[in-house]
């Protein structure tokens, strides 16, 4: 499969796996547009995307979107999450026509920086091991350890504030299904403490792809390589479940983390953002 087309798919696929949670809302009711709502009033958990065509199969190979689809699809998207009042991001992947970002531009959404879409082979980028002060616990599926991953991960991604329960209650949900794979590393503190938490990963196997997100190092444990030994566990994890090549969204100050660890550039993502601000 063509690498941007593999990041997509397996995008697709962990919303249709998250879609069917009770917290959640998903729609492909609009033929090439995928919507998904996950509860959590943050927008980078709630996403709309937009396929290469006008059918809702990923694969297919129906006639491109025209003008006047592109902005019904974006108005439909639009609507959807104004009346749950969620902020949400639109990642426009390759084959989206350039004109659709002065649709969502007049919609008021602003431009991020662009994100890389990624793929490794697992074969070739599973070496590497765990660092004799670090520990990888994987998958996840006590409720307190759930719940340390959930904190972890939302501060981690340079929150001050705690952890929403919605955010823990939909980090439950990712932990009850059996595709997904939470990561949590733990390092060791200082006098002989027990290993604190340091960084958070999470995987999600589809067929025979893998997805990796929520990659994130707290920030007293930076600059130590503990990211890197995320990335490749979740390598490690991927290729053991017999998962061939793995993909993700970089962004572009993670982006030579992800290179050091065999990913490749397979495109460039565009990123328009909602807020509720």
């Amino acid at each position: 499969m063509h690498g941007e087309k593999l990041v997509f798919c397996n995008m697709l696929a962990l919303f249709n796996i998250l879609g069917a949670l009770a917290t959640s809302r998903f729609s492909n009711e609009f033929p090439g547009l995928t919507l998904f709502d996950s509860g959590v009033n943050t927008s980078y958990e709630n996403y709309a995307m937009l396929s290469m065509c006008q059918s809702s199969d990923p694969h297919g190979e129906a006639e491109n979107f025209s003008r006047r689809k592109l902005k019904d699809a974006i108005e439909f998207g639009l609507e959807f999450f104004s009346r749950a009042a969620s902020p949400h991001i639109w990642p426009l992947f390759g084959w989206v026509p350039d004109d659709v970002c002065s649709l969502l531009e007049r919609a008021q959404l602003r431009r991020d920086e662009d994100f890389y879409a990624m793929t490794a082979d697992t074969s070739l980028s599973v070496a590497g091991e765990t660092r004799f002060d670090t520990a990888a616990e994987y998958p996840l599926r006590d409720m307190e350890r759930v719940r340390e991953w959930a904190s972890s991960a939302w501060y981690a991604f340079d929150s001050d504030d705690t952890a929403p329960e919605e955010y823990i209650s939909y980090a439950l949900n990712m932990a009850s299904c059996g595709e997904i794979s939470l990561m949590l590393l733990r390092s060791a503190s200082a006098g002989g403490a027990p290993p604190l938490a340091a960084a958070t990963g999470m995987l999600c196997v589809s067929g025979d792809s893998g997805g990796i997100y929520n990659v994130a190092t707290l920030p007293e444990y930076r600059r130590r390589g503990l990211a890197m030994i995320v990335v490749r566990e979740l390598i490690r994890a991927a290729h053991d479940a017999g998962v061939d090549q793995v993909s993700l969204l970089a962004t572009p100050v993670g982006r030579p983390l992800y290179l050091r660890c065999g990913f490749r550039d397979v495109g460039r993502v565009k990123i328009f953002v909602s807020s509720t601000d």
